[in-house]
């Protein structure tokens, strides 16, 4: 009888154990009732989690989970196949028993070129055992260099810094790009804020590029990134795998593509230091969001604002982004043109020139009777392909719009066709084609209101009118208005919420004039 109370301890502690497995569960999001954590609609099965369960995060869900204090997991996994991402928001409510978070990167593409950050902290190695990449052989990680301006290699024993970007090169088995990206780790939390240094070597314009990363488990909004104190140019640059080349994004985002309002988890990026040479401190945004917010759509259409695309017989293709405005320069200007970087050697890569021969992906133009816009394009291999100009209509409707082929003598006229096809070989001139716009004087609007003053402080614009009576519109740099309002001859204040570069445009009854502000 004294040898029954140790196998009854043994039993209870063997029901217990039975119990607690039994109880705990994998969970996966679906997202089909609403973003809240807590349905029980969203997950499958039907939950919530509890703090003993596991969690699984997949992308391609109608909506990503957002989470309030008392929510818990016992561990999470995402599961983010390219381009598509896995995130989650306000995640500093969430309780991860275990610590443990998972973030599986899936990546199918056609270039064998990616930008990737570590979205956790503590991440594992590159390679080896339990290392990020499963197909060590034919994965090359390299971080970049600003001083030396060159690529460095990482070898599989070495982890990701949290904070940095990376390009990684796969060729696979058998030639396939595909390749799984896993990082193992405890998550990286937006507040307090997070900050990295970023340096500039050389004076120069094409100097002052430090490659960074996103590592929140949620999206940056490209808005957010350029806050007080950042000491960066108005552009990011994303390594678009699909395209094969790379994509400048403004403080605005990018009429034309949708896909990167927001920067994803896992995601490396570009950025370029503004003013000459010397070091300064980049602060991350403390919020996160996830690519279907409503806020983040683009309410307005562009004004002015020409939008490039070229497309061949491959998967590859290459954008380029032209605004006309008054004030601009046709010179580069770090802030308002984003630089061409080049990118994948079988993809279309298409860029046009500053007045002082800098290959832009983005240029602001000034407006003028007859406004030339040099266009360049180039490729590693023969073939066919199709120049695309999409948001003509957001220019008055008298602008007329020819495409100039130096290399055929032709011209093509753009309003009855937005689309061009030229053949290519590659011992073609890349500086090949020239876009006259014209009908631009309306834009330009060569009487001012010389008595208007305009004060900003912090975010708050105060304009002083001296009696004027008319209309004020604020535009931000890729021609969306975001504000509107009367002058009735007094004075009138009104606040605009992202930090970045505006034209206030003022209309009265004999005059219309132009004023570029800077919001902090």
């Amino acid at each position: 009888m004294k040898r029954a109370k140790p196998i009854l301890v043994f039993l209870v502690l063997l029901l217990a154990a039975a119990s607690y497995l039994q109880a705990q569960t994998t969970y996966t999001w679906n997202g089909s009732d609403d973003f809240f954590w807590s349905t029980p609609e969203n997950w499958t099965p039907s939950g919530p989690p509890t703090a003993a369960d596991d969690v699984i995060i997949p992308s391609g869900t109608p909506d990503k989970p957002y989470c309030l204090a008392g929510d818990a997991c016992n561990s999470i996994t995402f599961n983010a196949v390219f381009p598509q991402s896995a995130t989650i928001r306000n995640y500093s409510n969430l309780t991860i028993t275990s610590g443990t978070v998972t973030y599986n990167r899936y990546i199918t593409c056609p270039s064998h070129y990616h930008y990737l950050s570590s979205p956790v902290s503590s991440p594992n190695t590159w390679g080896g055992a339990g290392g990020i990449f499963s197909d060590e052989m034919h994965t090359f990680v390299r971080s970049w260099d600003e001083p030396s301006q060159m690529w460095v290699n990482h070898t599989n024993a070495q982890a990701p810094a949290v904070y940095k970007g990376y390009s990684f090169y796969s060729d696979g088995d058998a030639g396939s790009c595909d390749n799984l990206a896993t990082f193992v780790g405890t998550p990286v939390l937006p507040l307090p804020a997070k900050t990295v240094t970023i340096v500039k070597t050389l004076n120069t314009a094409l100097s002052g590029f430090n490659l960074i990363g996103n590592p929140f488990l949620g999206a940056i909004n490209c808005g957010q990134i350029f806050t007080q104190g950042s000491q960066i140019n108005n552009f990011i640059y994303i390594y678009d795998g699909v395209e094969g080349g790379y994509d400048s994004f403004s403080n605005d985002g990018d009429p034309g593509n949708d896909d990167f309002t927001n920067i994803n988890p896992c995601q490396g990026f570009f950025v370029q230091r503004s003013g000459g040479a010397g070091s300064g401190t980049f602060t991350y945004p403390t919020a996160v969001y996830h690519q279907t917010d409503p806020f983040l759509k683009n309410i307005q259409e562009p004004v002015n604002y020409l939008y490039v695309r070229v497309n061949g017989n491959e998967t590859f293709y290459s954008d380029a982004k032209i605004m006309i405005r008054s004030g601009a320069s046709a010179a580069l200007d770090p802030m308002e043109d984003g630089h061409f970087l080049g990118g994948d050697e079988l993809a279309p890569q298409l860029y046009s020139m500053t007045s002082d021969n800098y290959k832009t992906m983005h240029n602001v133009y000034p407006p003028e009777p007859n406004t030339v816009v040099p266009l360049g394009f180039y490729t590693g291999y023969d073939d066919s392909f199709t120049m695309t100009f999409s948001y003509l209509e957001s220019f008055p409707p008298e602008t007329g719009f020819i495409l100039e082929d130096l290399k055929t003598g032709t011209t093509h006229n753009l309003r009855d066709n937005p689309e061009y096809t030229f053949a290519y070989t590659v011992n073609d001139d890349p500086d090949r084609f020239l876009l006259h716009i014209d009908g631009l004087t309306g834009i330009d609007n060569p009487v001012a209101h010389e008595n208007v003053k305009i004060i900003t402080t912090g975010n708050q614009v105060n304009i002083h009118s001296n009696g004027l009576q008319g209309e004020v519109m604020v535009y931000n740099m890729v021609g969306q208005q975001i504000h509107h309002t009367e002058l009735a001859g007094g004075e009138i204040s009104f606040t605009v919420e992202k930090p970045g570069i505006y034209i206030v445009n003022i209309i009265s009854e004999d005059a219309e004039s132009n004023h570029k502000i800077y919001i902090h």
